[in-house]
């Protein structure tokens, strides 16, 4: 009974061994047979050879009509071939013969075969010998077998679509092979010696691949660095999605390292801009926005790419579909796109109080928007106008802020008639103010007789000195000024002040006295100022010093005297030296200072140089 159950255990064995061996031979004369420019290839023609009818018998027919043809008729791939088939007809090969055969099949180019075979081939162990180019083929049939197993699995690519579509870079779809793995790694350390030694772009772009499908994020970062060219419109459009946004990531943290990405910010750029197009081609307008945002990043300036306009394209898009969008960040780059009507007509939803919504822009900025808000006749150019002109007034700009506050009035900023009425007076403009404040107010007829009584007031001022029959003004003190106090004997004071402390300025300031003023000005103000300012002290630290004076008068008449006359102000960051340079007599610095009131309660100090 035992002797009858291993008989047909051997039996059973014996057959399937035997079919394999079957098979596998009429595989190698097929391949035989399609190297054409071998005498071996036309052997297989002869009579003799095609007559029996198993591969195995073929193949021993073959070779023995090949010993019989003369050496010198042979080309080499010829013994490669009789190797092979002398190889494959044992019955049972040691593992140097397996790894000699793969190494003959490797030579041939058979990376079909030898994946197909690669245990029996024992082919891990000898894939670090073999070239480059042979192992790269055989890792891409690993991957189109694994493809076809994941296939086979019923978790094809139909249900989404996608049927056919070949998988991106850094796709993981196919299932999961050791083998493929482990001929993935045997590939990398052969690309990556051959990158260290040649530097070739083509090795460089294998490698790129590789580290992509393996998500080897830190690598690909040092592969861009060294070869920035890897970092192309083409990489951009097919790298998968999640390796795309990990690599996206990576580069927005480095950016703060302006040295690791030198080489890399205008490539970066293009490929920040590739990737936002590719997500708002598939609808995704998020993810489009925080790609245009890198892209920004990397080319603030938009040396490269525009950004700027996709971004604001977007976001326009979110703003149509009710999705959140930052209001700030879309005003912001309505701006740098110069999308001053789109963002004049989306004003009531993006922005707001103009002090709230334009801190942060400069004067020039606003002053666009101004005046397509007052071409689109929208109702908050206005206050858009009011806004710029305090802004102006702040930055020293008075006549820009006159301007401002004219067109603020004429538009219908009614709160705008303080500001209009200060500025005209420290500009000389009253006449063209009280022409657009009565022009709001009056009809023609009304504004011609207003300005005729206004002549006739302006006049009898200038000459009710000299007028019969008025009263003569009770005569008022004369002002002391700085050139009657600084005489001599204070000249030659402030220039032993000079002598005793280097590095210091003696500096005199005085009241510019509105002779118009209602208040009659007090002992307090008559006397001019004395200070001793260091070189090295700015026009800020100077007013601040008066301001501590002034603080001690209490009540406070307004002194503007004839500030409008006079030069500018002083800007609070010039320093006292560069003053006294320019303005000094008599060793000594001389400023006039005006103190106006503000109409929502304050005062400001300025300062002149005499």
């Amino acid at each position: 009974m035992k002797r009858s159950l291993a008989c047909l255990e051997w039996l059973v064995h014996g057959d399937v061994e035997a079919r394999s061996r079957e098979n596998h031979m009429d595989e190698v004369l097929r391949k035989v047979q399609k190297d054409r420019a071998t005498m071996i290839s036309k052997l297989l023609g002869l009579p003799e050879v095609k007559q029996p009818k198993t591969a195995l018998l073929k193949a021993k027919a073959l070779l023995k009509n090949l010993d019989e043809v003369r050496s010198d008729c042979l080309c080499e791939n010829d013994t490669a071939w009789k190797k092979i088939i002398q190889l494959s007809l044992k019955e049972s090969r040691s593992t140097d013969d397996a790894k000699e055969l793969a190494f003959l099949m490797a030579q041939k180019r058979q990376s079909e075969y030898l994946a197909a075979h690669s245990k029996n081939l024992h082919l891990l162990d000898v894939l670090p010998y073999l070239d480059n180019d042979v192992v790269e083929q055989i890792r891409e049939n690993f991957k189109l077998r694994c493809h076809f197993a994941y296939l086979q699995s019923g978790n094809n690519w139909v249900s989404s679509g996608q049927e056919g579509a070949a998988p991106k870079r850094g796709s993981l779809a196919e299932a999961q092979d050791p083998e493929l793995d482990q001929v993935t790694k045997v590939l990398v350390d052969k690309l990556e010696r051959a990158w260290d030694e040649s530097r070739e772009l083509d090795t460089a772009k294998k490698l790129r691949d590789l580290y992509t499908e393996q998500k080897e994020i830190q690598k690909l970062m040092c592969l861009f660095q060294s070869q920035p060219a890897l970092l192309d419109d083409d990489y951009a459009s097919t790298v998968e999605e999640g390796t795309a946004r990990c690599l996206a990531q990576e580069f927005s943290e480095t950016h703060n390292k302006p040295a690791a990405l030198s080489c890399l910010t205008s490539n970066l750029a293009t490929f920040s801009l590739t990737l936002g197009k590719r997500c708002q081609a598939m609808t995704e307008l998020a993810q489009a926005c925080e790609y245009y945002r890198l892209a920004h990043k990397f080319d603030p300036d938009e040396a490269v790419v525009k950004p700027n306009a996709c971004l604001c394209e977007v976001l326009l898009e979110l703003q149509r579909t009710d999705h959140f969008v930052d209001k700030e960040e879309l005003r912001e780059v309505l701006a740098l796109a110069s999308r001053w009507q789109i963002m004049v007509q989306l004003w009531p939803l993006i922005g707001g109080p103009p002090h709230d919504a334009l801190r942060s822009w400069q004067t020039q900025r606003i002053s666009l928007l101004a005046e397509e808000a007052k071409r689109s006749k929208e109702s908050s150019a206005a206050d858009i106008f009011l806004y710029l002109s305090q802004r102006q007034d702040a930055e020293g700009s008075k006549q820009m802020a006159f301007e401002s506050a004219k067109q603020a009035y004429t538009l219908g900023a009614s709160s705008a008639q303080e500001d209009l009425a200060r500025l005209a007076l420290e500009v000389g403009r009253v006449k063209d103010a009280t022409d657009t404040i009565l022009k709001s107010k009056f009809d023609e007829e009304a504004q011609s007789a207003i300005q005729a009584c206004m002549s006739m007031m302006m006049a009898y001022s200038d000459q009710a000195r000299g007028r019969p029959g008025r009263p003569e003004p009770s005569p008022q003190p004369e002002e002391p000024s700085p050139a009657s106090w600084s005489d001599k004997a204070h000249g030659k004071r402030a220039g032993q002040l000079r002598e005793q402390h280097p590095g210091y300025v003696p500096t005199i300031c005085s009241p510019a006295v509105n002779p118009l003023c209602e208040f009659p000005m007090t002992d307090f103000f008559k006397k001019p100022w004395k200070f001793l300012q260091k070189e090295e002290y700015t026009v800020l630290d100077l007013k601040k010093k008066i301001e501590k004076r002034l603080s001690e008068a209490g009540t406070l008449p307004p002194i503007l005297g004839s500030a409008s006359e006079l030069r500018p102000p002083l800007a609070d960051a010039e320093r006292i030296g560069r003053l006294f340079e320019r303005h000094q007599r008599q060793s000594c610095l001389h400023l006039h200072y005006t103190l106006d009131k503000l109409p929502h309660g304050g005062t400001r100090l300025e300062l002149f140089a005499v």
